[in-house]
């Protein structure tokens, strides 16, 4: 990546846009209870809330944007800011507990012009469908309360897809949850699957079409309106010459409900390769400060 002149018009927008939501928001009084982002899009949550929605209609509909603002954690390295938009749709079946779900995004790059010379691309749109089973209406099990099975799917539709000759992707992933008074873990796994017009990048990395990945997530509501939120996934991909590649990615972060649809998150996130730098051996870290950023996200529920 090139360092370009530092685009304070953009930052300083992307700020006062948060600012401005939250000062709006914050005077309007809220009941809601406070929730991850993560959570409140979880297909099994969906469910229940278009369970308990009045309406009579068969199909319940939601949404979700997220403006995210981030800065790199390692002090030792200089300063670089990104932002990243996120907008989701999903629509509910209420008697068969169907769920289809969309996603767009786009991620921009504040400091840095990124090695095709861009400032930021969209993120490669991807769609799901779920199905949730919850504990007493389809099953009843002591030790859990909802299960979910994902289809999804991801379409290669911006330059880095291009550079990496990926086309597109299929996944299938089950998740549960179980509530403990304050506390929701949830746990995920799920496998994805690539298609590459080419197994061999033209830099010569090796693409990795299949992956499997877990994900532990855990989520603590300290007030209606404020709680906490943690998640662990530990991957491995497996290329085309049958290398594989394990990788951790840590989250945690504190959720406030502004308003009944509004929510703020400031958090941190780390993401890097098992692999340490001797080429040997793989070491589980949950915070490298090299590869971690600190993060605001304004959550909008629509």
């Amino acid at each position: 990546m090139s360092k370009k002149s530092f685009s304070v018009e953009s930052l300083l927008f992307n700020f006062l846009s948060i600012s401005l939501f939250v000062f709006l928001f914050g005077a309007i009084s809220s009941i809601a209870h406070a929730q991850s982002a993560g959570l409140s899009n979880d297909p099994a949550s969906l469910v229940t809330s278009a369970g308990e929605s009045d309406s009579k209609r068969p199909f319940v509909y939601s949404g979700q944007l997220i403006i995210e603002t981030a800065r790199n954690a390692d002090e030792g390295q200089a300063e670089s800011f990104s932002g990243l938009y996120l907008l989701s749709g999903s629509v509910t079946h209420k008697l068969s507990a169907l769920t289809g779900t969309v996603r767009v995004g786009y991620s921009r790059e504040y400091t840095y012009q990124r090695d095709d010379r861009t400032d930021g691309s969209f993120e490669n749109p991807t769609a799901a469908i779920a199905k949730s089973f919850i504990n007493g209406r389809d099953f009843k099990l002591s030790w859990i309360d909802s299960i979910s099975l994902s289809l999804s799917g991801a379409i290669g539709a911006n330059r880095e897809s291009a550079r990496r000759h990926f086309l597109w992707s299929n996944g299938l992933s089950v998740s549960g949850t179980k509530t403990y008074g304050r506390f929701q873990i949830k746990q995920a796994f799920a496998y994805t699957h690539g298609f590459y017009d080419f197994e061999i990048r033209d830099n010569g990395v090796v693409n990795s079409p299949d992956s499997v990945r877990s994900t532990t997530s855990i989520y603590a509501e300290l007030t209606p309106k404020i709680s906490l939120g943690g998640e662990f996934t530990v991957g491995i991909a497996q290329s085309f010459q049958g290398v594989s590649r394990s990788s951790q990615s840590t989250q945690i972060s504190a959720d406030y409900m502004i308003a009944e649809k509004v929510a703020m998150s400031i958090g941190v996130s780390s993401e890097r390769s098992t692999l340490e730098p001797d080429g040997q051996s793989n070491r589980l870290r949950f915070y490298a400060p090299e590869s971690a950023q600190y993060f605001v996200d304004l959550v909008i529920l629509l």
